[in-house]
């Protein structure tokens, strides 16, 4: 399995880029391929808690995430994933924490927010 994503990285790179740019293209792509089954089972969670609009934002996440990936081995263009990746970010921990009742019934997404780190 590890050896399959790490292919699947490596055919994401462009021959040219030299070493600091690969660097920075493989951590983009490495922190996306694991947020995605970590965000897959927080939507899960969410859905066994009856949050079902919660549950949408990690599972949107998901979605968008995966597109990106396969925009991202047909094209070889990063920035699409590096804008989503970012917007991600702001946007998706601060609207599930308003979706969940504010700043403080909403403490819980901390963790939501550390994962981004």
């Amino acid at each position: 399995m590890l050896n399959t994503l790490r292919k699947f990285v490596d055919s994401t790179m462009i021959e040219t880029d030299r070493g600091q740019v690969r660097w920075t293209k493989w951590g983009f792509v490495w922190g996306a391929i694991w947020l995605v089954p970590i965000m897959a089972v927080l939507s899960m969670f969410l859905l066994l808690q009856e949050l079902f609009l919660e549950a949408v934002i990690p599972l949107s996440y998901v979605v968008i995430t995966l597109g990106c990936l396969v925009h991202l081995k047909r094209t070889k263009n990063y920035e699409l994933l590096q804008w989503s990746q970012l917007v991600s970010m702001l946007f998706f921990p601060a609207t599930l924490m308003w979706l969940m009742g504010g700043f403080r019934s909403g403490g819980g997404l901390v963790i939501f927010s550390a994962l981004r780190l």
